[in-house]
This record gives C-alpha cells, sequence and structure tokens, in this order.
C-alpha cells in the first residue's frame, strides 16, 4: 500500500500536492481540478492499463460501455467506457490568490497562451483529498495501484499540454525519484510492443521555480514551432528543408498571401505545424487583419468537429529544473495515414489556400525531435531510451 493513501472499506483516499496552476475561465473561490475531468480520463487510462497487461476486466466493474471493447486497439471506444466507482475532490488549503489574465498580459505565463480577450483564471491549490468511493474491491485495488502512476502523467484544466494543471500524490512529493520511476514505469507499459506508443525526452532548465519552468516550455514550443528572438522556426525552416522544388510550408504560404504575393498554384503546401496539433486560427499582429481561420475537409466533405491536440505533453519536475516531454508517436502516425484524405483550408478574407499533411516518408516529427537534440544548443533536449 502506498503511504500517501488511505484504504478503508469502500473508500480510498489520496492525497495531493499541486505543481501548476489550474487555469479555467469562471471567477469561483477554490476552483479546482473537476471530477468530471479527471474521470473520464482515469476511465480511459484504466481501460489502456487493462488492454496493455492482458488484464480481465469484469463486467460489473462497468457503469457503461462493453468490455470486449478493451481487446481491440480502438481508442475512440476506450473513451466510451465508464467504470462504476465515484470520485469527489475536496479542497483542503489554498493558499494562493485567484488572479486574472488576458491576452498579451503577464508574460512570464506567455502572452501566446490567449487567443482573445475573455479572462482566464488562476487557481492554485495546495492541497487536495481525491476521494473514490468504490464497491468492487478488485477494481478499488487496481485504481490504488494505477492512480500515482496516472497522475504523474496527466494534467488537467485550460493549456493542459503546456503543464497547466499538474498534480501528484503526497508520497511522490516527499521522494522526487519516485516521478520518474513513475513516469517511465508509464512508457514501459506503452513500450512493451514492436510499435512503441510514446518517446521520451527530458527538457533542462536551470531554476526552480515553477514560473520559470512554465517559461522555459513557452519559449521551448515557440523555439520549435514559430522561430524565437527573430530566429527561424526549427521544425519548418532549420530541419525541414532548404531546396525541396516547389514544396513550401503554411507559414510562407500565409507570408506570402499577406505580403499580396500571389501563389501560382503549382506549389505543394504541407501544414507542418499541424503536426504538432491543429491550430483554430493564427493571427499576425503585422500587418492588420492578417488572422487566418482554418476548414478541415476530410475526403471533400467538411469536418467542423475535427480536432487534432498537440501529441506531446509537456511534465514539469519535482523540481521545476527539469521537463519531461511524452511525444505521442502514435497519434502522429494516424494522423499521417490520412495524409491523402485531408485538406485544411487557410482562409484570410477572401483569400485562401490548400495546405496537406505530410505523410511520414515526407515528415518524421520523432526524427525532427531526435535531431533537435542533437543540433541545437539554447534549450537542452536529453532522448531518454
Amino acid at each position: 500500500m502506498m503511504s500517501g493513501s488511505i484504504l478503508d472499506g469502500s473508500k480510498l483516499e489520496f492525497r495531493l500536492w499541486q505543481l501548476t496552476p489550474l487555469i479555467h475561465f469562471k471567477d469561483e473561490s477554490g476552483r479546482t481540478v473537476r471530477a468530471t475531468e479527471m474521470k473520464p480520463k482515469l476511465d480511459r487510462y484504466i481501460s489502456q492499463y487493462i488492454q496493455k497487461n492482458d488484464k480481465e476486466i469484469k463486467h460489473k466493474w462497468l457503469a457503461y460501455g462493453d468490455e470486449s471493447w478493451i481487446a481491440q486497439d480502438n481508442d475512440r471506444k476506450l473513451e466510451l467506457i465508464a467504470y462504476d466507482y465515484k470520485l469527489r475532490i475536496k479542497l483542503v488549503k489554498n493558499q494562493h490568490k485567484l488572479k486574472t489574465y488576458k491576452r498579451n498580459k503577464n508574460t512570464a505565463y506567455g502572452a501566446y497562451f490567449w487567443t482573445n480577450e475573455d479572462p482566464r483564471f488562476n487557481s492554485y491549490s495546495t492541497e487536495l483529498i481525491i476521494e473514490f468511493l468504490c464497491s468492487h474491491h478488485e477494481l478499488k485495488e487496481l485504481i490504488h495501484h494505477v492512480f500515482p502512476e496516472f497522475l504523474a502523467t496527466t494534467t488537467f484544466g485550460f493549456r493542459q499540454d503546456k503543464g497547466y494543471g499538474y498534480f501528484l500524490t503526497e508520497e511522490v512529493k516527499e521522494n522526487k525519484h519516485l516521478q520518474d520511476q513513475l513516469i517511465k514505469k508509464y512508457m514501459k507499459t506503452f513500450l512493451c510492443s514492436e510499435n512503441p506508443r510514446f518517446q521520451l525526452y527530458k527538457l533542462k532548465g536551470t531554476k526552480s521555480c515553477y514560473k520559470e519552468c512554465l517559461d522555459l516550455i513557452k519559449n521551448f514550443n515557440c523555439d520549435i514551432k514559430s522561430g524565437l528572438n527573430g530566429k527561424p522556426s526549427f521544425m519548418l525552416d532549420e530541419y525541414h528543408y532548404k531546396e525541396r522544388g516547389n514544396i513550401i510550408h503554411e507559414k510562407n504560404a500565409m507570408d506570402m498571401l499577406l505580403k499580396n504575393e500571389k501563389l501560382n498554384g503549382e506549389e505543394q503546401i504541407w501544414y507542418i505545424r499541424g503536426l504538432l496539433g491543429f491550430a483554430e486560427h493564427y493571427s499576425y499582429l503585422r500587418p492588420k487583419k492578417g488572422d487566418f481561420k482554418l476548414k478541415v475537409t476530410e475526403n471533400g466533405t467538411e469536418r467542423p468537429q475535427f480536432r487534432f491536440p498537440s501529441p506531446i505533453r509537456f511534465i514539469p519536475a519535482i523540481d521545476y529544473k527539469n521537463v519531461y516531454l511524452l511525444f505521442d508517436m502514435k497519434a502522429v502516425h494516424k494522423l499521417q495515414e490520412k495524409a491523402d484524405s485531408l485538406e485544411i483550408i487557410f482562409q484570410n478574407g477572401e483569400n485562401k489556400f490548400v495546405a496537406k499533411i505530410p505523410d511520414k516518408g515526407q515528415y518524421d516529427v520523432r526524427d525532427m525531435l531526435d535531431s533537435y537534440s542533437k543540433n541545437k544548443k539554447q534549450f537542452k533536449l536529453e532522448k531518454i531510451d
């Protein structure tokens, strides 16, 4: 039994420690992570754990869903499974005041986080208790086993893919080596097949401060995708190509349209940054009205609900000096399998162009990150095998 948890009959409790602020939309005192967000993520994690460890799922564990889906490699079906337990979150201490942030304000949090003038709210609860109520003994034991690992590799709330909303169990707080062990254990779970799902990297910082840690994530992300301090984007310009005939990337195409330079129709435009997550739009401060909206079609049919979130999960280390990067290779490869059928339409007023996703043979994100770790000096990215 882990010392940071309490088992009592049908009840299971964990005391949690929060590493980074949780960003949300409502100005409410004592706001913290929601059970309605945590439970679906944990349910999906339990299903993946059962799937990868050849464990048997009991039909009586299910609130709804089909246990036969566990045997299938289908992420969508795993999301439809819910387990029969209740989850409650109790706020014990809230030592940090609520603050509001808007676009182009509070640069320590990164202006690129905000896409409009609606306020977001930052809450930082130092101590929480998570209470599980479960009448199925084996399911409760499974939750007891996997929950610390689940927390160590999961973030919550708005901009969770950039390191916000990160919690750990109290036991991990008291032993920082446990965080590293839990993340590597998680990696081992998904590295047991011939086609591993994740690759792990460590981004090295220098300062023990959560704001500096979040700033490190922000700057690294900018360096990879859009360029930093006047230098070009690594994934678009440094790694991608110098001479590739009529192939250009989406940023080139947007720049050309905003400068009134017409595309001749012979270019093949790749949406390369889309491999690290689709944006809803891109905004340019100069010139004015430099906003591009994105629309996705698949096999000629518009897909307004199509989403592809970032395949990179940033996990702050306990001391804030380092950041773990969990790169979901499977998610990118599944997207690239649709390279022929997907079209991404970039529109600025009456001007527009169509971009395609490069397939794996044309652009390999894992190879790009490996190249970054070997060649870049500004940020130290270490690949962990």
